[in-house]
């Protein structure tokens, strides 16, 4: 919700300020997207990682049949497909 306020946050400045915030050059960034994308996937994989020990859930996951190693990857393929959803939904926002 918030990257989407912030899409289209960018994009109003462009269109009220085209001279200080060129719109062309914003579209073909993604209206600044990126950098926000990078700081929502750090905070998501902290999060979870850190909710998992608090909560005590990592424990169950690691004391059944998973080796550490299944866990880390399913944990990476999880952040994988978050990012790939946030960035092609910045990309139908930005069009």
């Amino acid at each position: 919700m918030l990257l989407a306020v912030v899409t289209f946050g960018v994009a109003l400045l462009g269109r009220l300020k085209p001279t200080i915030f060129p719109a062309k050059q914003f579209f073909q960034l993604n209206f600044i997207s990126a950098p926000f994308l990078v700081l929502f996937m750090i905070a998501a994989t902290a999060s979870i990682i850190t909710m998992e020990t608090q909560y005590g859930t990592i424990k169950n996951v690691l004391s059944q049949r998973y080796s550490r190693t299944q866990v880390l990857i399913s944990k990476w393929l999880v952040m994988l497909t978050y990012s790939v959803y946030l960035y092609v939904m910045t990309s139908v926002l930005a069009n």
